[in-house]
């Protein structure tokens, strides 16, 4: 997950000038919100 993370950095980095990125939400497949995780 680090990996991702970083790419996602790198991702927001490589933006234009004139783009602002507000927010930017990562979770796992499985992750169905905030608080739940689908486990299995």
């Amino acid at each position: 997950m680090a990996e991702d993370i970083a790419e996602c950095i790198v991702w927001t980095l490589e933006r234009p000038a004139h783009v602002n990125i507000d927010s930017l939400i990562v979770r796992p497949r499985a992750q169905a919100s905030n608080t739940v995780v689908a486990r299995s």
